[in-house]
């Protein structure tokens, strides 16, 4: 277990309790990131091709630094991704797709948040949790194999208690007005 990856991941776990919304983000997300690679690839940047390699890269290295193990499977995700959004991207009619699997996913992650977590995402506090989600996806179908059960205890413990502070916090503003 890495202490940089304990926190960020935590946090973001602590707003994906309920088991409805997790399962919405292992496939929302991964559609997003997808379809957010499409879009990117399909943009030139003068005399450096396309900002999805540079954007999988420095990701990619940030997960490394968080969780040398999990960041490796994380980073080979996220490369995967990448490779399967190149080709799309430069395909008639890869634009309009990946649009609606970007629109589609975030539909999901709402509908999660709003139907079945009933708390706000993530990235609506900390910008950064957008760049965990994909992590976060990668640790969790790691956890359902059975990977690394103490972190996955250590996870759920200071996600429980994060979560607990929030709704903590939420009463108290309930009570105020």
């Amino acid at each position: 277990m890495n202490p940089r990856s304990l926190e960020p991941l935590a946090r973001y776990r602590s707003l994906h309790l309920d088991p409805v919304n997790l399962r919405l983000h292992l496939v929302g997300v991964p559609a997003i990131v997808w379809s957010l690679l499409v879009l990117l690839a399909a943009v030139p940047l003068p005399g450096a091709g396309s900002p999805a390699p540079v954007l999988v890269v420095a990701v990619g290295a940030w997960y490394l630094w968080l969780s040398p193990g999990l960041g490796v499977l994380a980073a080979l995700a996220l490369a995967g991704l990448a490779a399967g959004a190149l080709p799309v991207a430069a395909a008639p009619g890869g634009l309009p797709l990946a649009a609606s699997v970007f629109v589609a996913g975030w539909v999901m992650q709402f509908i999660g948040h709003a139907r079945f977590e009933r708390a706000k995402p993530a990235f609506l506090t900390d910008l950064r949790q957008l760049f965990v989600a994909p992590l976060f996806v990668v640790a969790e179908l790691l956890f359902l194999a059975g990977w690394n059960r103490a972190f996955d205890a250590a996870l759920r413990d200071r996600a429980r208690a994060l979560r607990a502070e929030f709704e903590a916090a939420r009463a108290r503003v309930a009570q105020a007005q």
